[in-house]
């Protein structure tokens, strides 16, 4: 499913979604979100506002609707990082001031309702597969 480049677009197009799907969860992985300024960045601090889906605002629309938003990341760029954006600006390279005029840093500023940090996305989202398939009982939780 395409999502809009453009930020005035998304508004629309995140409402329209969530009256269309009604979902009781979100999960964003390794999506980049936007800085303080509303600008998007890579690791490197390089600006890509240009080409990025605006997707943030679904996360920012459904957790006005109360629905469950769980982030996923590994560099503090990625959407729902805005709920530790303190420590992403002290503690990642460009975190505070990226390398593009707007100098913003690349810590995301959109929340979350659940976030998984891991040193590689990915594997923070095995971990929640592996933990909804235990709730579910799709797996046994016993060691052999």
């Amino acid at each position: 499913m395409c999502f809009t480049k453009d930020r005035d677009q998304a508004h629309g197009q995140a409402e329209s979604l969530l009256n269309k799907y009604s979902p009781s969860a979100i999960v964003f992985i390794e999506k980049v979100g936007a800085n303080i300024k509303g600008e998007y960045h890579t690791m490197k601090g390089l600006n890509v506002s240009k080409n990025h889906a605006k997707i943030d605002i679904l996360a920012l629309k459904a957790i006005e609707r109360s629905i469950a938003v769980i982030g996923i990341g590994d560099g503090g760029n990625e959407v729902g990082m805005g709920v530790l954006e303190d420590v992403v600006r002290r503690k990642v390279p460009y975190g505070n001031e990226c390398t593009c005029p707007c100098k913003g840093g690349i810590a995301c500023h959109t929340p979350c309702s659940s976030l998984i940090v891991s040193t590689t996305s990915n594997w923070g989202t095995y971990i929640l597969i592996a933990g909804l398939s235990i709730i579910a009982k799709k797996v046994s939780t016993t060691l052999t």
